[in-house]
């Protein structure tokens, strides 16, 4: 979560260029959970497959699916179907899940603007949305929260 859908847009780009550029230290450390990512090379039209299997990955301007892949022993990984979403604060937030996924944590990242910070009617705002709209986004589950 940003401030804006803006921001947000903006830390989802950051993410798809640490997963999707060869040279990155998540590339080199993580070279099975970035190899589908490097394979589409940016093209998430058609049906993708890895080593015969489809992937299920995807990107859009607010999320990106990482994609399901099991290792040497038939079993998944655990970023398999992992979904990062990008959202601003105020947009639209509740209720927020992909099929019956709800979100398992959250990372608040500039989420107050300089002119927010400056209204104590605009923090009250901002403490609301987060009691109200993010705390309750895993449903019965818990939250992480950064």
């Amino acid at each position: 979560m940003s401030a804006n859908a803006r921001a947000a847009t903006n830390i989802l780009k950051d993410i798809w260029r640490a997963v999707n550029e060869k040279g990155t230290a998540f590339a080199q450390d993580y070279p099975e959970i970035a190899a589908p990512f490097h394979i589409a090379n940016g093209s998430f039209r058609r049906r993708q497959l890895y080593k015969g299997v489809s992937t299920d990955l995807e990107k859009n301007s607010s999320e990106l699916v990482f994609a399901r892949l099991k290792d040497a022993n038939g079993n998944e990984l655990p970023t398999s179907g992992s979904v990062i979403s990008c959202r601003g604060v105020t947009s639209g937030i509740r209720g927020l899940k992909r099929g019956n996924l709800r979100p398992s944590y959250a990372i608040l990242d500039d989420i107050q603007t300089a002119q927010d910070a400056r209204s104590a009617e605009a923090v009250e705002k901002l403490m609301d949305a987060i009691n109200k709209d993010i705390i309750p986004l895993s449903g019965k589950e818990r939250l992480s929260i950064l």
